[in-house]
């Protein structure tokens, strides 16, 4: 590590992780209200006096009474609508998915805040895929930092224009009117419901730049807020995907190739038939659909029980023995072997020659499985191709726009012919963003000519998912005298998220290897990060926190090892490491300030009593990522007994810039600990001949309730205008800071997940 560059004041860094060398090797439908009742609304099928407000790319390009136009040219892509009736709740329509992130409740608080109104004020309709709304893809912790300022903008808007349209009734200055509750107030005119001000602004032009409001006058946001979908959920009353229910609609389920490529070699029928409510059996052929999808046979009948029975009684027999039949042992070595002709995706100095300058030269290899989503609702997709060539679905999916382009490629229709119905979702955490359950109950849909409701079992989604990517990964360092890295060097090896998209790219791209790799933010003067070429014969996906997973186990654990090695403690290891504060550019990132991150580790060992003793047998670990333009870290306590690890509590405190919504921060670090703990203690799929071998929660456990470790959440509320993400970055940190607590209370290192696993052989 170089001191001189301690030394330095806070400066900018760019990280550079540009390729040098490459070896060749991304509800139902909103309410129908009547055209006086609009105040900002979309223009799609909307004419005459509503004046018009969308979220565009910029403010300055939204404009009244020419939406329709603008529209029609593709000149601006609106984002999000605000409806102010003359009579009830101000309806606000929401782009994204829910999931339990609680979307729902934070984009509304963004609106309701300037325009200084209650939740109870507000209601949420839930908007159909369209590109009117720009990207709807629900994924990347990015739905509050990509709104937080259009939105505000919306009702700052709306604001400004209802107090003008008062002041113009009582012919008094704007300037002594204000606004609280949904009423314009004036100190002798008394007050007016907005309501009753909808149609006057009609003829008034937009702000041109609406003054938000400083945060120190924010009455909710930064405040906690019970969810707004909360009593729904727990009455039963929230439209999930399973509660969908169309009309003369039959119900499917179908038995899928063991292999993405493998195909239909014939099928008996006979005993699936006579189940009762069976009403029939079809084929569906992957090369007449798309990619996405397996070949399958599939059970229509008249409940989703029967077709259930139905696909148990079928005798299937696949044809496969032309693919890859990949075993987890022989791949895990294919993933090593590929490093050794890797390509270069950071070089700053010259890493191999400063090792050979060093005192000790310190190595160590890591290894993680495929993992697979294993969210609480199995996939479940309704839809209706009529004979007007047009389709309607109704599916808990997180990317409503790709679904409908997907299925306008398969239907050969115009894309506005694919009409998307977004119900809630029970977890998704990235599968949900495939559109490959809703393409096959299309397909299904297309042959019946009726409308079908298709139902994914908890085997179906552990045997035909989208795997998150086993990986391989080596790291040296080139320590100096102190056990301090003068030289890093960081191979990873995985299957590409690409490949989703574009079937046979499977080499590890830049941007995934800048998740937690080669956007390594330490002080090492001399770092270099490579990758090699792979291929893998199962689907791999997005999945919560993505290459952020696998990378921040192998470079935490590493950092710990180094530390201990020192004899130094490991916060203080990375204290020295970070140095003194500075901003660092990463690839594909916005800016992490160390000082940040520096805050936060500080506040998680204060926080958890990291220099208190613990009870003999326990032991303690600590992780940080940045990620997600979040800055978190954790700190866990676990005891190990014989082969069984239970994890005490774990301390984990999160910088995303500013808490909109402080209870939903809550308990999406809450649940990144659980998420986490399921990863690194049990997650694991394994394949035998190419085919997965796990079939449900019996042989992928997830965290049970008497697991869970208790929880100590620390937020930390800063900058407005530097906004990170939630849903995701809590999770890097949890399996680092569990295998060092392990390591801690037993003395073993484990370098292969998961933990249930590699425990038995270390302890």
């Amino acid at each position: 590590m170089s001191e001189s560059k301690n030394q330095e004041e806070t400066i900018e860094e760019k990280i550079i992780s540009t390729p040098e060398e490459s070896k060749g090797k991304e509800h139902s439908a909103p309410k129908k209200v009547k055209r006086r009742n609009f105040l900002l609304w979309s223009a799609a099928g909307i004419a005459g006096t509503g004046a018009v407000l969308g979220v565009g790319y910029s403010y300055r390009y939204t404009l009244m009474f020419k939406m329709m136009q603008l529209m029609a040219n593709n000149t601006i892509k609106a984002k999000a609508f605000l409806v102010i009736p003359t009579k009830g709740n101000i309806q606000l329509v929401c782009a994204r998915s829910e999931m339990g992130q609680g979307v729902r409740t934070a984009m509304p608080m963004l609106i309701a805040e300037e325009l200084d109104v209650g939740l109870d004020q507000v209601d949420i309709i839930q908007a159909d895929g369209d590109a009117m709304y720009g990207d709807q893809n629900t994924d990347g912790s990015r739905s509050i930092t990509s709104f937080f300022t259009r939105l505000r903008e919306v009702g700052a808007a709306a604001r400004e224009l209802l107090i003008e349209a008062a002041a113009e009734k009582w012919r008094v200055p704007a300037s002594e009117c204000r606004t609280n509750r949904g009423m314009v107030l004036h100190r002798t005119k008394g007050s007016i419901p907005y309501g009753e001000l909808a149609e006057a602004i009609t003829s008034l032009p937009l702000p041109e730049k609406p003054t938000l409001k400083s945060s120190k006058d924010f009455k909710l946001l930064g405040k906690p807020q019970k969810g707004i979908d909360q009593s729904a959920i727990v009455q039963g009353a929230a439209p999930f995907g399973i509660d969908v229910e169309i009309p003369g609609m039959v119900y499917a389920c179908a038995a899928r190739a063991p292999l993405p490529k493998a195909t239909l070699k014939g099928f008996d029928d006979k005993a699936a038939l006579k189940v009762p409510n069976v009403l029939k059996v079809i084929r569906l052929r992957r090369d007449k659909i798309n990619h996405l999808v397996n070949d399958s046979v599939v059970v229509i009948a008249k409940n989703t029980w029967a077709a259930i029975q139905g696909k148990r009684a079928l005798q299937v027999k696949w044809d496969d023995f032309r693919l890859q039949r990949e075993s987890t042992p022989d791949y895990k070595n294919q993933l090593e072997h590929s490093l050794k002709d890797p390509a270069t995706w950071r070089r700053e100095g010259d890493a191999k020659a400063a090792e050979k300058q060093a005192e000790e030269v310190f190595s160590r290899a890591y290894h993680t499985p495929y993992l697979l989503h294993a969210q609480m609702e199995p996939l479940v997709a309704t839809a209706h191709v009529k004979q007007d060539k047009t389709c309607e679905i109704w599916a808990p999916c997180q990317d409503p726009q790709r679904v409908q382009k997907t299925i306008a490629s398969y239907l050969g229709v115009d894309v506005k012919k694919v009409t998307v119905h977004v119900t809630f979702l029970g977890g998704g955490f990235g599968r949900k963003s495939q559109p490959d359950f809703i393409l096959e109950a299309v397909a299904i849909s297309k042959q019946l000519k009726k409308p079908v409701k298709l139902q994914w079992t908890r085997e179906d989604d552990t045997k035909h998912g989208f795997y998150h990517s086993q990986s391989f990964q080596r790291l040296s360092a080139g320590l100096d005298k102190k056990g301090y890295p003068i030289s890093w060097h960081h191979q990873s090896v995985f299957k590409s998220l690409v490949s989703v998209m574009f079937e046979g790219f499977d080499a590890a791209t830049p941007f995934e290897f800048a998740m937690a790799g080669s956007n390594m933010p330490y002080r090492i003067d001399n770092v270099l990060c490579e990758t090699g070429e792979t291929h893998a014969s199962v689907r791999v996906g997005w999945l919560r926190s993505v290459c952020n997973i696998f990378h921040s186990f192998t470079v935490n654990s590493f950092i710990n090892e180094l530390a201990d090695k020192a004899g130094i403690d490991p916060i203080e290891y990375r204290k020295t490491l970070y140095g003194k504060p500075r901003v660092i550019k990463p690839d594909f990132a916005k800016p992490m300030h160390t000082k940040r991150m520096l805050t936060v580790m500080e506040k998680t060992k204060k926080e958890f009593g990291w220099d208190k003793p613990l009870p003999k047998g326990h032991g303690k670990g600590f992780a940080e990522q940045f990620s997600f333009n979040s800055h978190v870290a954790a700190a866990m306590e676990v005891s190990v007994k014989d082969d069984n690890v239970t994890v005490h509590r774990c301390t984990i405190t999160i910088d995303c810039g500013f808490a909109v919504n402080p209870e939903t921060v809550r308990a999406q670090m809450e649940g990144s600990v659980a998420f986490g703990l399921s990863a690194g203690l049990y997650g694991k799929i394994t394949l035998k001949d190419g085919a997965v071998k796990q079939s449900n929660y019996h042989d992928y456990p997830v965290l049970r309730m008497n697991e869970m470790p208790k929880v100590d959440v620390h937020i930390i509320n800063g900058d407005p205008n530097n906004m990170g993400g939630v849903g995701e970055p809590g999770v890097p940190v949890i399996t680092p800071a569990l295998v060092a607590a392990t390591h801690n209370a037993t003395g073993k290192r484990i370098h292969d997940l998961p933990v249930v696993d590699t425990i038995k052989e270390v302890v």
